[in-house]
This record gives C-alpha cells, structure tokens and sequence, in this order.
C-alpha cells in the first residue's frame, strides 16, 4: 500500500510542479526545484525506504513526460523554452539526488 501511495504522492509533486513551473520566472523554476526535493525527501522520511522514494520519482517522472508531450488538442504544459527545458533538466536531477540522498 506505502508503494501505491508514494506513487501517488509522486504525481502529485509532478502535476503541482508542471503547473507552477512557469509560474513568475525564475522564482517558480526555483521553488519547484526545490519543492521537488523537499517532497520525495518526505515520501521517504513518510514511509520510509529508498525504494519508496523510486516509486514516487517514477510517479512524478510518469507526469513529466505527459506534461512535455503534445497532446489531442495540440496542448502542452512544459513548453520547449529555456524554463521549460531547465524544469525537465534540474527537476529530474533533483528528484534523483533525493532519492540516492541518505536517510
């Protein structure tokens, strides 16, 4: 159950950061990238383990990668601008030092 919840809690920080991404440029980049860190550190302090805080990373990883691809009605949320393309870069770097970060 802890598995499926930190998924869960994982597309939640994905869906809240891809909207508040390129939100005031630069301070939203940096407070997602921030809150990013902050919120797979928690997942793993919530339900402890490493491999919890993977599962949360994929969750959030799962929602990026929906976010940046075009979809039915030629919509995108991550644009293929300078903040777009360090959101994807930073949030990803994050969401890994998280997760090999030590408990």
């Amino acid at each position: 159950m802890k598995y499926l919840l930190s998924i869960v809690a994982g597309v939640l920080i994905g869906a809240a950061s891809v909207l508040v991404h390129n939100l005031w440029p630069p301070f939203g980049l940096i407070f997602v990238i921030l809150a990013i860190f902050v919120g797979i550190r928690l997942v793993g302090k919530t339900w402890g383990g490493r491999a919890v805080r993977i599962f949360a990373t994929f969750g959030w990883t799962l929602v990026v990668t929906r976010a940046g691809t075009i979809g039915n009605g030629d919509e995108i949320l991550i644009l293929g601008n300078n903040i777009g393309n360090f959101f994807i870069f930073l949030g990803l770097i994050s969401a890994i030092l998280a997760t090999l970060a030590k408990a």
